[in-house]
Formats: C-alpha cells, sequence, structure tokens
C-alpha cells in the first residue's frame, strides 16, 4: 500500500525514524568511495554497497522481467 504520508502522522514519525536508522547504520563515506573507485576500475556498472541487499535486487529483477509485482524484502517498522 502506497501513497502520501501526511505530515505530523504517526506514519510520517515512524518514517522518519526509519530513515534516521538507516543513516545512523551506514557505512563510512570512504567506504563507499573504495567501492565505486573499484567498480569503475572493474567496469562494473552496478555498486552494491552491503552484499546483503543482492538477493532483493534479484528478486526485483526477477519481477520485473517477469511482469511482476516485487515482493517487499522488509515493510517499515518491521
Amino acid at each position: 500500500m502506497g501513497g502520501w504520508v501526511l505530515e505530523g502522522s504517526d506514519q510520517a514519525s515512524r518514517f522518519g525514524e526509519f530513515l534516521t536508522a538507516g543513516v545512523d547504520s551506514g557505512i563510512e563515506p570512504a567506504e563507499v568511495a573504495d567501492k565505486v573507485l573499484e567498480a569503475v576500475v572493474n567496469e562494473q556498472l552496478w555498486i552494491l554497497t552491503h552484499p546483503e541487499s543482492g538477493q532483493s535486487v534479484m528478486n526485483r529483477a526477477e519481477a520485473i522481467a517477469g511482469s511482476g509485482i516485487p515482493q517487499r524484502v522488509r515493510r517499515m517498522g518491521e
């Protein structure tokens, strides 16, 4: 279920917390830079900064190729 999030709502607050947690648990910019440089040198188009995201990318690509709807790996707040 998609749509707009009403500013000031509980959903907006949870979404803000979700985004903050993502930033707080992110990797250091220098590590991202190393991965980007490695990808450029090796002529890689896609850069997965988190190896565990590979399965999620595969699921989405398979759904797109099959004209299906990708199954969400994780919903906000779960």
